[in-house]
């Protein structure tokens, strides 16, 4: 229970280290950096090998059309972009959310110590670039308001997932 308590708590460190460092143009820039190169750190090392040892080389293609399709919406659909941006983000959302339920779930087992308490860390402590991402990315688009439900949603669908480990 103490681990998902501060996976629920180090989201609130998302807008706190923003607003900390939104002040300085400098500081603003390593921090964009440090999101950029998390995330796609994250993916690449850690998402996109346990994906292929799981499902293969179609997981491959399926990273591959995740980056590639949505360049090519932005590239070529004009107007349509509006709908691309809408549905990507309802995409990536669903993504998200799911990952988020899932590492609920494995925090919950982790208390039964059938997960190793490195894994248990990492769900904890990647939750500060995750608040980070979303503050980035919400906030200057959808205001605050709209941030801090986005926020709200990853700490419940983790309390989601969470209880459903008794089930």
């Amino acid at each position: 229970m103490t681990l998902l308590i501060l996976s629920i708590l180090i989201l609130a460190a998302g807008p706190l280290c923003y607003r900390f460092v939104a002040r300085d143009a400098r500081l603003r820039a390593l921090l964009d950096g440090f999101i950029i190169i998390s995330v796609g750190g994250l993916i690449l090392m850690q998402v996109l090998p346990e994906s292929v040892a799981s499902i293969g080389a179609g997981a491959l293609a399926a990273a591959a059309a995740g980056v590639l399709l949505p360049l090519l919406f932005e590239r070529f659909g004009g107007l349509a972009a509006k709908g691309t941006h809408v549905l990507l983000m309802v995409v990536a959302w669903g993504g998200l959310l799911a990952q988020t339920i899932l590492d609920g779930l494995t925090l919950a087992v982790h208390s039964h110590a059938e997960v190793s308490a490195a894994i248990a860390a990492a769900i904890v402590l990647h939750r500060l670039p995750v608040a980070l991402l979303i503050w980035w990315l919400v906030r200057p688009r959808y205001g605050r308001r709209a941030a801090g439900v986005a926020l709200s949603a990853i700490a419940l669908a983790t309390i989601a997932g969470f209880l459903l480990e008794g089930h």
